[in-house]
């Protein structure tokens, strides 16, 4: 399955590949948590099985939209609600994960019917306060640029929880 992901400046995409384990440091106690995206070049390579077993694991999710956005943080927390963890705000630390909301950069005019990345929902593990964890998944929405954001927010969410319980 491919998955595509945009960053600030530049298409990367998501495939399946192999699962590594990354360890690091959370205050005193040393954790080691599954890396299910691994990049090289302009592709990020990730591994469902290996983010669903890191999903199913966290207690704790944070949740950030950028830019912020009260609408698309509720439509986030009702998705962690209805995933069975707990929505935390600050600090991030304290979080198994931390779900950031991304709409695609605009890149001008667009002509004709063309599906385009609209956004990206990234979930990345557990980090110190500075840094966040690693990239542990990305969900795009592609479609129409002139759909309303509300749309967009809630069509992704939608489709980022219909492949958690495997719809």
């Amino acid at each position: 399955m491919k998955i595509r992901v945009v960053g600030l400046v530049f298409g990367l995409a998501v495939v399946v590949g192999q699962p590594r384990m990354a360890v690091g440091a959370q205050g005193n106690e040393a954790t080691a948590q599954a890396v299910s995206c691994t990049l090289v070049k302009d592709t990020y390579s990730c591994d469902w099985g290996v983010f669903k077993k890191t999903l199913a694991d966290a207690k704790t999710v944070a949740l950030r939209s950028k830019p912020m956005d009260p609408g698309g943080d509720r439509q986030l927390n009702k998705l962690v609600v209805s995933l069975g963890k707990e929505a935390v705000t600050l600090p991030e630390e304290r979080a198994d994960l931390v779900m950031v909301l991304v709409p695609a950069e605009s890149s001008g005019i667009f002509f004709g019917p063309s599906g385009r990345v609209l956004a990206t929902l990234r979930v990345y593990g557990r980090g110190s306060l500075t840094d966040r964890g690693p990239l542990l998944w990305a969900e795009t929405l592609d479609g129409q640029p002139d759909i309303p954001w509300p749309s967009v927010v809630y069509q992704l969410v939608s489709q980022f929880q219909s492949r958690v319980n495997g719809r």
